[in-house]
């Protein structure tokens, strides 16, 4: 069974089709195909702007847009059409959510979530990012940004030489910024930094490790010495 739509394309093995409510369920060997994500699931269910897919088994995997802001580091000669790389972001979760706007797709991922960006990979209980379509003034040519991701419950991201981890975590493009709460833990080359909250700027490589909300000080370790540092300034209220 085959439903083409001008938004998408869904196939599966049983359709069931509620014209007066909108809604439109699809079980078995489901398969999604829209300009803004694809994906296979056992089961898919769509009501009005709103995409629900669950898996029994495996994992769903989710192939989203392309996105420069997974990354540790931020260059901007990057951000050059020459250099953009073409490689998709996947995320597996065993649960998904999108509520499609006109120009917005707020996603939520759920269960055991893991996302990987070339090098670039996390780890979360929850995982909810917001995209925005990008007018190119061609078409047949939809583009995607990132405006917003945070990650809830055992967060781990790692790349490379970078390592971080936290309750929860969030990253904001625009702001270039990289965000750790809750046992928060930052790891680079130059050593390894503990606290309630810290900030991480991905332009200009520094951060920024506020101390635990109980009084508590951050602290920092230089691996390049072998020694273990305290942060001297007060914790931020």
């Amino acid at each position: 069974i085959m439903v083409r739509h001008q938004d998408y394309l869904i196939s599966g093995q049983y359709l069931k089709f509620l014209p007066l409510k909108n809604q439109l369920e699809l079980k078995d060997e489901v398969t999604y195909v829209s300009d803004f994500a694809k994906l296979k699931s056992n089961r898919l269910f769509l009501e009005n702007d709103i995409l629900i897919a669950s898996s029994l088994g495996e994992l769903l995997e989710i192939v989203l847009p392309n996105t420069l802001d997974l990354n540790f580091e931020f260059k901007e000669a990057l951000n050059t059409p020459e250099l953009v790389s073409s490689q998709d972001t996947i995320v597996y979760a065993k649960d998904l959510k999108i509520d499609i706007g006109d120009i917005i797709y707020d996603c939520v991922f759920s269960g055991t979530v893991k996302l990987i960006k070339n090098d670039f990979s996390l780890l979360s209980d929850l995982l909810t990012m917001k995209w925005m379509s990008v007018d190119t003034g061609i078409q047949e040519n939809t583009e995607f940004k990132m405006d917003i991701m945070m990650a809830d419950g055992s967060v781990e991201m790692k790349q490379m030489d970078y390592y971080a981890s936290a309750n929860h975590a969030k990253i904001l493009p625009d702001e270039k910024m990289i965000h750790l709460f809750g046992d928060a833990h930052f790891k680079d080359i130059n050593g390894s930094i503990w606290g309630d909250r810290i900030e991480f700027d991905r332009e200009l490589k520094q951060t920024k490790v506020i101390g635990s909300e109980d009084g508590g000080r951050a602290r920092i370790q230089f691996d390049l010495f072998e020694t273990e540092e305290e942060n001297l300034e007060e914790p931020q209220k």
